[in-house]
């Protein structure tokens, strides 16, 4: 099984030693798997008709 990005900071969190500086970069790593995460998922459940919406402007309009 593939692991997510919640997963993955769960486990950093837990096993990492940890400052300010780490947990910034912990952070950014697991929103940036987030976010290619959920690309993938776009690109994989669209249908047979093009919608229009490349998976970065999706994963922008359902984040902001």
């Amino acid at each position: 099984m593939k692991q997510t990005s919640v997963d993955w900071l769960f486990q950093q969190l837990w096993e990492v030693p940890k400052d300010k500086l780490t947990w910034h970069t912990m952070l950014k790593i697991a929103k940036e798997m987030h976010k290619t995460e959920i690309m993938g998922v776009y690109n994989d459940g669209r249908n047979a008709t093009e919608d229009g919406v490349d998976p970065e402007t999706y994963y922008n309009n359902i984040t902001n």
